[in-house]
């Protein structure tokens, strides 16, 4: 399956979960663009009391850009050439992600930040056979997170831990029938991230959450 990120624009874009980016970003330079893969794995209730549970990856492009060193607005985006998938004979789904948010420090204390962060993201599977049956995965989450930085010549570095509201939404839409959709129930729990700012551009990351179960993000993004 061939897959092409499509940047969203943005670098000042008014904020927007994605639980596709980091909750935090170095604060070494004012803007930067990256690239991320995120697993989300979830539980929700069914109508007749059952629990049902689906994962789903997100890989996209990310935008980020820091405002007087205490607001970061990030903005993602990913898109999917049509394919086929023999899970769904006959469908041919096409893939468009968009997502944004912000992360706000009101406490800097040297090396120490304490910042509120708010995600949003939404990918949807665009089915472009006769069928129409649309699917879409979406996510929200407001984290509380304290951050420590770490700085050895050319390289800083970045932990965070926060407690988190972590919430998924999925659906589905066949043609002109109403559309069908799961809410996670679940949905406190805490997130743990490192990063790493190496040579003062280059900024790997890798983030893990816990709601549930074990949800993961990598990614790295380049700072100018």
């Amino acid at each position: 399956m061939n897959r092409l990120a499509l940047l969203v624009i943005g670098l000042t874009l008014a904020p927007t979960h994605a639980s596709a980016q980091p909750i935090a970003v170095p604060d070494v330079g004012s803007a930067g663009v990256g690239v991320f893969a995120h697993r989300t794995y979830r539980d929700f209730k069914l109508s007749n009391g059952d629990r049902w549970s689906a994962g789903w990856t997100r890989n996209g492009l990310l935008v980020h850009a820091t405002v007087a060193h205490r607001v970061v607005f990030m903005a993602t985006g990913s898109y999917e050439r049509p394919y086929t998938d023999s899970r769904y004979p006959g469908r041919i789904y096409q893939g468009l992600g968009i997502g944004g948010g912000a992360t706000f420090y009101p406490v800097i204390a040297g090396a120490y930040r304490i910042g509120a962060s708010f995600r949003w993201y939404r990918h949807t599977w665009l089915d472009q056979s006769i069928q129409h049956f649309d699917k879409a995965a979406e996510g929200t989450s407001v984290a509380l997170q304290v951050e420590r930085g770490f700085k050895r010549r050319s390289l800083n570095a970045l932990v965070w831990v926060a407690p988190a509201y972590l919430r998924d939404r999925t659906s589905e839409h066949r043609g002109i029938y109403p559309e069908s959709a799961l809410v996670s129930s679940d949905n406190l729990g805490a997130i743990c991230g490192a990063s790493l700012a190496l040579w003062g551009h280059l900024d790997p990351y890798v983030q893990l959450g816990v709601v549930e179960h074990l949800q993961t993000q990598v990614g790295v993004s380049y700072i100018y």
